[in-house]
């Protein structure tokens, strides 16, 4: 987790959560100019509330342009919360098929699992989101293979990282039994 350097940059890092909770799509337009000069981390996990990230907060909320606004400023949309969950599993619980479907034109990989196995169609699936699930049904026939160069290029490391420190983590486990 990176370090704060100041209260001032805490209370705009919840300004963002916030604003990206309620769906505010003006006040992330007014928090992009911090974003860009690095005084928000854009995607710093709200410890207080499930390490969800601002993506995570917009893509529960259902505000498509808060959506577009964050993934546009870096937003990380394989960033996981607190049970493994990515802004596509809280899409998919919260019925937000317009968001899932904008992952997907993002070309963002929404098949992958949380700590429980679960992928965001599972989930679509235990709260009933039946539009959610058909998205989904439809973007996994088609995964994503060629990242956009920007996805790629800032996301396809962090996910193989993460793949690199699960499979760490299994060894150790298998290890101590």
């Amino acid at each position: 987790m990176a370090e704060r350097h100041s209260s001032a940059q805490v209370v705009m890092e919840l300004m963002l959560h916030e604003a990206a909770a309620n769906g505010d799509d003006r006040r992330i337009e007014e928090l992009q100019i911090y974003i860009k000069r690095g005084k928000i981390l854009i995607n710093q996990p709200d410890v207080e509330w499930g390490n969800r990230t601002p993506l995570h907060c917009a893509a529960e909320g259902g505000n498509p342009r808060c959506v577009k606004l964050l993934l546009e400023s870096g937003a990380n949309p394989y960033a996981r919360m607190t049970g493994g969950w990515t802004p596509a599993h809280c899409a998919a619980e919260a019925g937000r098929s317009e968001i899932l479907q904008m992952l997907t034109d993002y070309r963002t990989p929404i098949d992958i699992q949380d700590d429980y196995g679960d992928s965001p169609r599972n989930i679509a699936e235990i709260y009933g989101q039946r539009e959610c699930e058909e998205i989904l049904k439809r973007a996994e026939e088609h995964p994503v293979r060629n990242y956009s160069f920007k996805s790629k290029r800032l996301w396809g490391t962090v996910q193989s990282f993460t793949e690199e420190i699960q499979e760490n983590v299994r060894k150790t486990a298998i290890e101590k039994k």
